[in-house]
């Protein structure tokens, strides 16, 4: 199975490097402040045309379209922001990995109790894992009685988070990110300083 998902994804990247070869030039999500030494490389060293437009986070500049960028969200955006409310101007940890990064129940029970360790209060974007009408709090990757432990320090979002929203809030005071690169983008253009987690 793991096979032919990389092989699909093998092919992908293949067919994005010859439609770059083939096209007239390339849009890309960035700004030229940021990467310069790579848009003029790309620009002199291999001849190709490029049209920096991002960051494209941006483009959503209401309320309803920062919400939903990417997709729904599995948290009500109100909850969410009232939660936020609720904390002291950059005291939030924001600790989210992205839609395809996959840790093992070791590594999500690790993460869950370095949050706890940290006596700061947290959001923590996770994918659902449970099965329906499963018990939250029997989750075999979360440690016995953590939600309970951090209910007043802690939101743990079990899918989509409305991250724009999130990470615009003033409350946030640092993004622990696995680097892709949409959450690069908001995070740098919403200012939250980030650890970052290459995975």
């Amino acid at each position: 199975m793991r096979e032919n998902k990389d092989s699909d994804l093998l092919r992908i990247v293949e067919a994005g490097f010859l439609s770059v070869h083939k096209s007239y030039g390339t849009i890309v999500n960035s700004f030229y402040e940021l990467e310069g030494e790579y848009a003029d490389c790309y620009r002199k060293v291999l001849g190709r045309r490029a049209w920096h437009i991002g960051p494209l986070s941006l483009c959503n500049r209401d309320f309803e379209g920062k919400s939903q960028r990417g997709n729904k969200a599995s948290i009500n955006k109100h909850e969410c922001l009232n939660w936020l409310d609720s904390k002291e101007p950059n005291s939030v940890i924001y600790a989210c990995f992205g839609s395809l990064t996959r840790f093992s129940s070791c590594q999500l029970c690790e993460i869950a109790m370095a949050l706890e360790a940290s006596g700061q209060p947290f959001i923590w974007v996770v994918k659902k894992r449970m099965n329906e009408g499963e018990d939250k709090d029997n989750e075999p990757w979360l440690p016995q009685g953590f939600e309970k432990r951090t209910k007043d320090k802690g939101l743990i979002i079990r899918g989509w988070a409305p991250q724009v929203l999130i990470l615009e809030h003033e409350a946030i005071g640092g993004f622990v990110t696995h680097c892709g690169w949409n959450s690069t983008l908001e995070g740098i253009t919403a200012g939250v300083p980030m650890v970052t987690w290459p995975v």
